[in-house]
């Protein structure tokens, strides 16, 4: 009996130990995918015009589309009335009940604006790309620790834990999804999250009150953050009432709904804006006629999805993993086979070709979510783009990960050599998908347009559109900002303000162009020297997001 304690009380160290020693592994895995991450930081170079949005919205105490507010147009603007719409300032750091505002007249929930306004305002009046990129660094962190811990509830391993991490961490997807300063990276966090409560959930016998009152706060931080997280929610939700259900686990069920209801209930009561958003909003509005609208050409539309997941997850070869899976599945079956017979046991004896424990449930429960989240997203979203699937895209490959390592360990048995093969095949596939410009977001340009803007920082400029192209001219802020000033016009009025445009400029001063329009190029630039009296022009470059940007000297 003493010998029975002694080694029970020493094999409880040892556990402790092991885990320790996976989780310091998992860590310097994080710091190494966190340098990847910081490395293509630093190649970003421009802006998708919604991370203009994102910037304006969580910082600006101005109109929060400035581009569509009264004075925009036909007026002159200091580079600090660009500057502040895009930074906190110095009285206004932490002002979080303006960026409530701001967001009440967008068509998004204010969580991610808030967390971006945080880091803003620890950097007032200084515009950069470090803002987006630290905001997403702490919610990539938080998607690879939760993954981590999915990975050990799905493998049962500490070790094993890390392959999903090693797959997702290092692939196109994960990078694009922190290169793009929006709310994608942090929705996921909780679609993430709610994966991992739904999981308690099944494998408890009871559920628990702290259970409860972590799954609203889930619920109520992912439906603040995107309201595509309900999508998500609804169908792992669905899934798991239909589960508790037939367990018999009734006033389990009923604590669930009392959690979501918390959960959302609290979300609409803070922010009652939300149902505004959903249904009479511009995108809810969209969304809902796409759903009713039998034309829509949804099968071509989740086709798109697929290969953007296949590019951004698998580098494009999901042909090659596809056969060879089905290679390891065919060597498996019949492994399995050969060993029944050499041993000479029954089926019920040997060791179990199939999962009979709860970690089936799971894994398809999972995948039936993930894959009916794609499907309705691909009928409903605005666009065909990636960052609308962002939010399941560590759970599929959580899920490929499991599925692969089954396959491998079923026909290779040595479950080192197992790890060790598909680390080393999840590494080069990241490496292979990032490494064959499957990297979204970074917008490399020949030209650093905001170093061109900083060199002419003593010339005045002038910007010149179309007025259906407005909106172009938020990529320009971040190069208007170093300019003394900027006339923003459109093509129509811009002989009814050639007056004023010459009579503000100095005598001798150079004035650089940004000109968007369908007419000839060099018919309007003629007309623009002529305006300003400037004889000579040089082209700088472009096209720029449309614009062509001229140097006009005496």
């Amino acid at each position: 009996m003493l010998k029975k304690d002694t080694i029970r009380q020493t094999s409880i160290p040892e556990n402790r130990k092991h885990r320790y020693k996976w989780l310091l592994v998992f860590f310097l895995l994080l710091v190494i995918q966190m340098a990847v991450m910081i490395w293509y930081g630093t190649q970003k170079q421009g802006y998708h015009a919604d991370e203009m949005f994102t910037y304006g919205l969580a910082n600006t105490t101005k109109e929060p589309f400035l581009a569509e507010s009264p004075g925009y147009e036909g007026q002159w603007h200091t580079g600090s009335y660009f500057r502040e719409y895009l930074t906190t300032q110095p009285q206004e750091t932490f002002h979080y009940g303006q960026t409530y505002r701001n967001q009440t007249l967008d068509v998004h929930p204010p969580l991610y604006y808030f967390l971006f306004h945080t880091v803003s305002s620890f950097t007032p009046n200084i515009f950069t790309k470090w803002t987006g990129l630290i905001t997403n660094f702490i919610c990539f962190a938080v998607c690879s620790m939760v993954l981590y811990l999915l990975g050990r509830k799905l493998f049962r391993s500490d070790g094993l834990a890390l392959l999903p991490c090693i797959f997702w961490g290092f692939s196109a997807g994960a990078v694009s999804a922190t290169m793009y300063f929006r709310m994608y990276e942090m929705v996921t966090c909780f679609t993430l999250l709610l994966t991992l409560l739904d999981w308690k959930i099944v494998q408890e016998k009871t559920l628990q009150r702290k259970h409860v009152g972590m799954l609203a706060a889930v619920i109520f931080c992912g439906f603040m953050t995107h309201y595509y997280f309900v999508i998500y929610l609804l169908y792992l939700g669905l899934i798991l009432a239909a589960y508790l259900l037939h367990e018999k686990r009734n006033s389990d069920f009923k604590k669930c709904l009392v959690g979501v209801a918390f959960g959302g209930g609290l979300g609409i009561l803070l922010y009652p804006t939300c149902l505004s958003h959903i249904f009479k909003g511009y995108r809810g509005r969209e969304s809902w006629e796409r759903i009713v609208d039998g034309a829509s050409p949804w099968k071509t539309r989740i086709h798109i999805y697929l290969r953007i997941m296949n590019r951004e997850l698998l580098g494009g070869t999901f042909r090659v993993v596809l056969a060879v899976l089905a290679v390891l599945a065919v060597a498996a079956v019949i492994l399995h086979y050969f060993r029944k017979q050499k041993c000479g046991i029954t089926e019920s004896k040997a060791e179990s070709f199939v999962w009979t424990d709860k970690r089936t449930f799971l894994f398809l429960q999972t995948g039936l979510g993930c894959g009916l989240y794609i499907i309705t997203v691909a009928r409903i979203a605005p666009y065909n783009v990636d960052r609308y699937a962002f939010p399941v895209f560590p759970q599929c490959m959580l899920l490929l990960a499991f599925f692969c390592w089954w396959l491998l360990q079923s026909v290779v048995r040595r479950r080192r050599v197992c790890f060790g093969i598909l680390a080393v095949l999840f590494f080069c596939t990241g490496v292979f998908g990032a490494g064959h410009r499957d990297v979204q977001y970074l917008y490399p340009q020949k030209v650093n347009t905001e170093q061109v803007a900083k060199q002419n920082s003593d010339a005045y400029s002038l910007v010149v559109y179309d007025k259906a192209y407005y909106a172009y001219t938020y990529f320009l802020y971040p190069d208007l900002m170093h300019y003394p000033k900027t006339y923003v016009t459109g093509m129509n009025d811009l002989d009814g303000s050639s007056a004023e445009i010459k009579q503000e400029i100095p005598a001798g001063k150079s004035v650089l162009v940004y000109l968007q329009t369908k007419e000839p190029q060099g018919a309007v630039l003629k007309r623009i020297q002529q305006e300003v009296g400037r004889s000579h022009a040089q082209k700088l470059f472009g096209p720029y997001h449309g614009f062509q940007v001229y140097h006009l000297t005496v």
